[in-house]
């Protein structure tokens, strides 16, 4: 699983420390990115961490269920670029 830590550096820092305590085993940390900074006058950085949750999945969560996919638009609907009706980038 990937995971995006977005703060301060500090703030970025505690987080990365509370996910090393909440994966008591450090091997199931794969990964720790350095801290990048956001664009512009910001003072926030992004962490990437990459981490093995050690949970098998189960048949339900499987791969090509269905749940999590998302519905495909028909044609015609006025929203073929992809994004929600008023919703800005």
């Amino acid at each position: 699983m990937k995971i995006r830590a977005h703060g301060t550096p500090v703030e970025c820092r505690a987080a990365v420390g509370k996910l090393f305590e909440a994966f008591s085993d450090p091997d199931r940390i794969v990964s720790v990115s350095e801290a990048y900074p956001d664009r512009g006058a910001s003072i926030l950085v992004r962490v990437y961490l990459e981490v093995r949750l050690g949970i098998p999945p189960q048949p339900s969560e499987a791969l090509g269920s269905g749940a999590g996919q998302r519905q495909a638009r028909s044609p015609g609907d006025g929203s073929s670029h992809g994004r929600a009706p008023g919703r800005r980038r």
